[in-house]
């Protein structure tokens, strides 16, 4: 009996999830959203460049960001190295001695510009899909699942900032903006 009492909620709780997560419709995919909104089929033909362009920002954005989370993780490495050498090396390593240091933070500064330049980009691409829908698909539209441009695992030492978690300084982890599309 108590396992059954057990069972039951568990398995209404899958059910609940599986549900759910088969329900999001996400903008990438054309042909879901296509059948979702019903779009015809000059819409489908005006809006699948749209789509396929936000979806070229994204793979160039996610490229962007794996060089930058591989040059951190050199950083991290480099400094964990230095850094065993002994407490001196570390802090001259930490404040990001010389020109490394600084070429490394303008990196990071131009990627958050692009960053910035990608989102208004799938911001307004968004904005024409909508334009061409009537009142219900709009209505409709909000249900799907828009994409967003991660950040970048920032780790503390690779940018100069503590190595504690949850440290709110240059590198102090994952951060999330949001702009009304999902967390761009």
């Amino acid at each position: 009996m108590k396992c059954r009492t057990l069972y039951t909620p568990l398995l209404f709780m899958l059910t609940v999830f599986t549900v759910s997560g088969c329900s999001s419709t996400k903008l990438l995919d054309l042909n879901e959203t296509s059948t979702k909104l019903n779009f015809t089929k000059t819409q489908h033909e005006t809006i699948k460049p749209k789509v396929k362009q936000i979806a070229a920002i994204i793979e160039e954005y996610e490229s962007a960001k794996r060089t930058l989370e591989s040059e951190m993780q050199g950083r991290r490495n480099q400094l964990s190295t230095n850094g065993s050498l002994g407490g001196s090396g570390m802090r001259r390593n930490r404040q990001g001695s010389g020109t490394r240091g600084t070429e490394f933070q303008t990196k990071i500064q131009e990627f958050y510009k692009q960053r910035t330049r990608f989102m208004n980009q799938i911001n307004t691409l968004v904005t024409e899909i909508q334009a061409v829908l009537n009142d219900a698909q709009r209505d409709a539209f909000a249900s799907i699942k828009l994409p967003h441009l991660e950040l970048p695992e920032t780790g503390g030492a690779a940018l100069g900032g503590s190595r504690r978690r949850g440290d709110s300084g240059a590198g102090g982890g994952r951060r999330r903006g949001g702009n009304g599309f999902g967390g761009f």
